[in-house]
């Protein structure tokens, strides 16, 4: 019964996504074009498709991995619940930018809810995949980015991470996350000169649009080359909010175009997760769940209750998105640096062992 009503649960998702944008268009918050249309409708596949892959390959796995818990858990309904918050708490923190990774293992570590470490990345792949897809769907639909800027950047950044994946092994990694987490505070100190509180440089611009064609090129270079990273395990959000404010983009431009690129990247990568079997069933199914709302409740909050509820106009709120665009760059980096630094002692311990 427990495993019925968590793959109905499942299915109930794409569906509450199209109730969810329905609502929004009756009340005119959200307006569609073509190719934001387009791209959702995309989306929405991959998301119906994905889920229908993760049903048929996990339900007949579902009873096994049950009984193969044991003394690692005796309450399934309790797991599954807590499983469930895990995901919402982080994917309401990926809405805003900060990911979603680092968050669920923290709290996964905490509540020793996972029992295999080995399956941790396919488990956090597929389990986020689908809130990730809804990510770019909300953000894609209701934030406007002229179509080709937004087409061109995501899909410099899904060639870069295909590519990437194939010179993933002869990179380090250590000195990729030393060098953006560099790059990163150095951009993070120009954004923050540009604010209007502070006003000691000119502020980002407000544009929708790269515009110029030396943006294009540049934009799609760099993405490309994030796209490569992001096949490294380096995430794209926060480079991404830097790159869209040197490119003289709105803050709130980031937003759909990093989000994107992550949704057509996770899916396929989390499919090969599924097929190889290495993953934990329920851990990935709960935050499928608890992620998709926390998604959902995240843009309520943040995007359209913060906005609406002060009263803020579009620069004022563009103004705050900027100071958490600097938040989330100087976590990322504070972040990356302090695994650097964690990987470089547990290798000389292995080296004098």
């Amino acid at each position: 019964m427990q495993k019925k009503i968590l793959y109905w649960s499942l299915l109930s998702i794409p569906i509450i996504l199209i109730i969810f944008l329905i609502t929004l268009y009756f009340t005119n918050i959200w307006q569609p074009t073509l190719t934001s249309t387009i791209i959702c409708l995309v989306l929405l596949c991959f998301v119906g498709i994905f889920v229908y892959y993760l049903i048929t390959k996990s339900y007949r796995c579902y009873g096994q991995a049950e009984k193969n818990v044991g003394e690692f858990d005796n309450n399934i309904k309790q797991r599954i619940w807590k499983l469930g918050i895990i995901g919402f708490i982080a994917d309401f923190f990926d809405t805003i930018g900060i990911g979603s990774f680092a968050i669920s293992i923290v709290l996964l570590k905490l509540t020793k809810q996972i029992k295999n470490d080995k399956k941790i990345l396919g488990t956090l792949n597929i389990g986020h995949a689908v809130p990730t897809c809804l990510e770019a769907i909300i953000f894609i639909s209701l934030i406007k980015v002229e179509w080709l800027t937004l087409v061109f950047l995501i899909a410099a950044a899904s060639i870069g991470s295909y590519l990437g994946a194939m010179f993933a092994n002869k990179i380090k990694l250590g000195w990729a996350q030393i060098f953006i987490s560099i790059v990163l505070i150095i951009i993070s100190i120009i954004i923050l000169l540009g604010q209007k509180q502070v006003g000691v440089m000119p502020s980002s611009g407000n544009a929708d649009s790269l515009q110029i064609w030396w943006k294009y090129l540049v934009g799609a270079v760099v993405f490309f080359i994030l796209g490569a990273l992001m096949s490294l395990g380096v995430g794209i959000y926060a480079p991404a909010m830097a790159v869209t404010y040197l490119l003289g983009l709105s803050a709130i431009c980031a937003f759909p175009i990093m989000m994107g690129s992550a949704a057509f990247l996770m899916p396929i990568g989390a499919l090969r997760f599924i097929k190889d079997q290495n993953y934990e069933i329920k851990p990935s199914l709960a935050f499928t769940i608890g992620g998709s709302f926390g998604v959902i409740c995240a843009y309520l909050i943040v995007f359209i209750g913060i906005q609406k509820g002060l009263g803020l106009n579009k620069d004022n709120f563009v103004n705050i998105l900027t100071w958490l665009i600097i938040v989330v760059i100087w976590y990322t980096a504070g972040m990356m640096i302090y695994e650097y630094v964690k990987n470089k002692k547990q290798a000389s311990k292995q080296e004098q062992t």
